[in-house]
């Protein structure tokens, strides 16, 4: 049985309320920012998962659920992803431990590629219901990039994961420039 902190994220996110939702059930926002983008989303709670999933489906985003720290980890490696929204209370491996070992796999990552590749480095978000500023210095401190606090509504998710849109659109535009002056320099 959902919680009354879950009820309220559903009950935001599901009804018609001209804030979040229109009468179609969509969110009334502009999608093409957020199309595309790839989202890990290392939840263990299945309503805190659907809810989830379908507002970032809503914005554009393609969605990939981990129902724990190792399930991420292991997703992290075999597919690229734009951004990880990590909880950070999860069995098997806690969200802390999981976003340590992600930045540990971007280093190697960053260090076997060749020399003309651009740091890897995807934000990580921490999803949690504490809303302290201990707790939130404490995920920042652990190599998150960012903090959100369960229930979150629509505009707090478009904030943070429009900072990973221009991010994207930042680490492109230097790949292209790179590439550019690779390939005009004389032979």
């Amino acid at each position: 049985m959902p919680n009354m902190a879950q009820r309220q994220l559903y009950e935001d996110h599901s009804s018609g309320s001209s804030d979040n939702l229109s009468r179609s059930g969509t969110l009334n926002l502009d999608n093409s920012k957020f199309a595309g983008l790839a989202i890990l989303l290392a939840e263990d709670n299945q309503v805190n998962q659907r809810v989830a999933k379908r507002l970032l489906e809503a914005l554009g985003c393609r969605v990939t659920i981990a129902e724990n720290g190792q399930q991420a980890l292991k997703s992290f490696g075999q597919n690229k992803f734009d951004a990880v929204l990590m909880d950070i209370n999860m069995p098997v491996l806690d969200g802390f431990d999981a976003a340590k070992a992600i930045r540990q796999h971007e280093q190697s990552s960053t260090t076997t590629a060749t020399t003309t590749a651009i740091n890897y480095h995807v934000p990580i978000i921490a999803l949690t219901a504490s809303n302290t500023q201990e707790y939130r210095q404490r995920c920042l401190d652990c190599v998150m990039d960012d903090f959100l606090t369960k229930p979150f509504r629509r505009r707090e998710l478009v904030t943070v994961l429009s900072v990973c849109v221009d991010k994207r659109v930042h680490t492109s535009s230097a790949s292209s420039s790179t590439a550019s002056s690779s390939s005009s320099a004389p032979t």
